[in-house]
């Protein structure tokens, strides 16, 4: 996939995004913020707030380990990009990936996220220091390259990235609790990313599982998850027969953290599949989504050609829809829409 220059995917892009989901002030701060990042980014994703009165829109990137070869994927080099590009807190980790037979070198990619503020007069970007959530799984996302899930590697792993991201020793606890949760997990089931968000005033580990669909709750119980089970129940049988697995999210410290969320990505080419239709129906009945927000939210979804200053070829800028419900520790529940676009040439 290629890399491109953030600022004019988000410039191609937010034409298609109702203003009920990404306001006028916050797209002049995501332009803001963009203009000022490099172009090793593949995916992307505007995360939105289903919440009636809330407008707020953080940004994701999604980083691929570069193909090696003459034709293969490269990365531009850290001298040439913009002198303001923010991203010094993330840099120990991205030296250490990008780095020749390192530590790192079973990490496939990352996600980098910006909680992009929305508070105070000033039209210029506020957001957040960057944080990561890095791949733990090998083979992903290739089913066909999956190794046998080996708890202590898994920790090894997650140790390894996380002590760049946080600049000292990591909880043993907290990786003692990965560990667990991935020796219980049932067959099938995977560890995919492991993070941390230090800004927001925590060292918790941030973990997302792939978990098979009829063993979720069953695997909420064997790690002693301390949460809800009735609220997590719920939020499973919300997610149908249309997945054979589900996405599930836990934060953990020296405990397992009562929060919890599952994410409903159903692929589709646009928002008129009945099982998204259903599924928004819950939302809005629950109170977690505004009909007006729902409907942008799958309005969003298709896919476009476009012409990109700084590309050589046509891009094809595919848009796909993911929906997280969070459950948190005093048992609120709240949806995110994480409108996700996924570019590729057009070779003419």
């Amino acid at each position: 996939m290629p890399t491109l220059p953030p600022r004019a995917l988000v410039r191609a892009l937010l034409p298609y995004v109702s203003e009920t989901l990404i306001s006028p002030s916050v797209r002049s701060r995501l332009e803001a913020h963009t203009a000022r990042l490099p172009a090793i980014f593949e995916w992307g994703i505007f995360e939105c707030r289903f919440a009636p009165a809330v407008d707020r829109v953080d940004m994701l990137f999604r980083v691929s380990r570069p193909v090696a070869g003459a034709n293969g994927t490269q990365l531009p080099e850290e001298s040439t990009w913009p002198a303001d590009h923010g991203l010094e807190p993330i840099l120990p980790f991205f030296r250490t990936w990008l780095a020749a037979n390192n530590e790192l070198a079973d990490v496939p990619l990352f996600w980098v996220e910006h909680d992009l503020a929305t508070s105070g007069a000033s039209p210029s970007p506020s957001p957040s220091p960057p944080f990561i959530q890095f791949c733990v799984d090998p083979g992903f996302p290739h089913a066909s390259r999956a190794l046998p899930i080996v708890p202590l590697r898994v920790r090894a792993l997650a140790e390894r990235g996380l002590a760049p991201l946080l600049g000292t020793a990591v909880d043993g606890a907290a990786l003692d609790g990965l560990r667990r949760c991935a020796q219980r997990l049932p067959s099938k089931g995977r560890v995919l990313h492991v993070g941390v968000i230090p800004h927001r005033g925590s060292r918790d580990l941030r973990v997302l599982a792939a978990v098979p669909m009829e063993s979720v709750l069953d695997w909420l119980a064997a790690i002693e998850w301390p949460g809800n089970r009735a609220l997590a129940a719920e939020i499973h049988g919300w997610l149908g027969t249309h997945f054979e697995m589900a996405s599930v999210q836990l934060d953990l410290g020296e405990t397992v953290r009562p929060s919890l969320a599952m994410e409903f990505p159903l692929p589709s080419r646009d928002g008129n599949h009945p099982a998204w239709r259903a599924f928004m129906r819950i939302l809005i009945d629950r109170g977690l989504a505004s009909a007006e927000k729902s409907r942008a939210a799958l309005d969003w979804m298709g896919d476009a050609t476009h012409d990109l200053p700084e590309t050589p070829w046509l891009v094809n800028l595919q848009r796909q829809l993911d929906v997280k419900v969070s459950l948190s520790a005093d048992g609120e529940l709240t949806a995110k829409a994480y409108l996700g676009f996924c570019p590729s040439f057009v070779l003419v």
